[in-house]
């Protein structure tokens, strides 16, 4: 191969390596703002509380069944959209996919708190309050089926109690209160590798109380 051949197959080379860095920027661009697109938002002002999530067929299907078990303020169910619409066709009823899920109840005030003459050092701290109220719900909360000691975390500047727990699927489960609610979220999943995991990761880091 002579000089003028060997500078122009350089010449395509760099061209061609040029126009696929374009193209894996423009993929990554475009699927940077379908995602955006796709990025649905619940605030619920009176409960004080916001988060994020990927709708869209791809993503997750928001159902918010009605609040009739004592206690329960709001419960936000989100499901794999194609695993929903399956479960939905299903001629017999059976078990609904894993999904995430965010509930919020009533955390009635200990006696203390109840007690005019009670000072603030008679009065259960939050954490407090709430690990009791966790035990006190453990068929709701799977607390007593914690997978080691629960760790304490922040979320929006909240210290929130963080466990995962076995279940008919594994759960990643974060629990808060705030005014006087408890806030749960709990990601159902087989594998950390699963869509659902990942997902649920990414709406904890979209938590915000007001």
């Amino acid at each position: 191969m002579n000089k003028k051949n060997s500078l122009i197959l350089a010449a395509v080379f760099i061209i061609v390596i040029a126009a696929v860095a374009y193209q894996i920027v423009q993929t990554r661009n475009s699927n940077q703002a379908s995602d955006e697109a796709l990025k649905q938002t619940v605030e619920n002002k009176a409960l004080g509380l916001t988060f994020s999530y990927m709708g869209g067929a791809d993503g997750f299907t928001l159902v918010e069944p009605p609040a009739e078990q004592k206690g329960i303020l709001k419960a936000y169910l989100l499901l794999p959209s194609k695993a929903y619409e399956a479960y939905k066709a299903q001629d017999t009823a059976g078990e609904a996919p894993a999904g995430m899920n965010v509930f919020v109840f009533t955390l009635e005030e200990d006696s203390a708190t109840t007690t005019s003459a009670a000072t603030s050092t008679a009065r259960a701290d939050r954490m407090t309050r709430l690990q009791e109220w966790a035990t006190t719900n453990t068929t709701i909360t799977s607390y007593a089926a914690a997978k080691g000691a629960p760790e304490t975390i922040e979320i929006d500047g909240l210290k929130t109690l963080h466990y995962k727990a076995d279940g008919l699927y594994k759960q990643d489960i974060y629990l808060a209160s705030y005014k006087n609610k408890a806030f749960m979220f709990v990601g159902q999943y087989n594998e950390e590798s699963d869509q659902t995991y990942t997902e649920f990761q990414k709406l904890m880091q979209t938590v915000s109380f007001n």
